[in-house]
């Protein structure tokens, strides 16, 4: 029995590939500003993209709901 592999999402769509790089930089930022749940929510998509769901790929993370003030951003 030969094993068939399947092309990947990010080898046939480049802007998905971008896009996941992306949404990883923007997790990767928001955890070390402390924004937890900013990061989770770019995390939880980035991850969608990465198991082959293209339809998140346009999916803008709302800020204003997850944004928490803290010492940093309190000015």
């Amino acid at each position: 029995m030969k094993h068939h592999k399947e092309t990947h999402l990010f080898s046939i769509d480049s802007q998905c590939f971008h896009r996941y790089h992306e949404l990883q930089k923007e997790a990767r930022i928001w955890n070390n500003s402390g924004q937890y749940w900013l990061a989770k929510q770019c995390t939880i998509l980035a991850n969608q993209l990465l198991q082959g769901d293209a339809s998140v790929i346009n999916t803008i993370i709302k800020t204003e709901d997850h944004f928490y003030k803290t010492k940093k951003h309190i000015h």
